[in-house]
């Protein structure tokens, strides 16, 4: 797969990925609320923090599986 996210993408994903994981990292240890509607506290900290992490690897490959799919390419 060829590399398909550009620089500014890149940054954004690093720190939002970055900040997905910290906050669900601290919402499973009861420090911050990330529960909404029927989503218990557990759940909607393992989703932040699997979300983020999948951020921070597409950030550092600079591959998006989606972007591929997609036809879009931000490099």
């Amino acid at each position: 797969m060829r590399e398909n996210v550009g620089d500014t993408d890149r940054m954004v994903r690093a720190a939002l990925g970055a900040v997905m994981v910290i906050a669900g990292a601290l919402g499973y240890l009861g420090y911050m609320q990330l529960a909404f509607g029927p989503v218990p506290q557990a759940l909607a900290s393992i989703i932040a923090v699997v979300v983020g992490a999948v951020l921070l690897i597409t950030a550092a490959t600079r591959q998006c599986a989606i972007y591929s799919a997609l036809d879009m390419d931000t490099n």
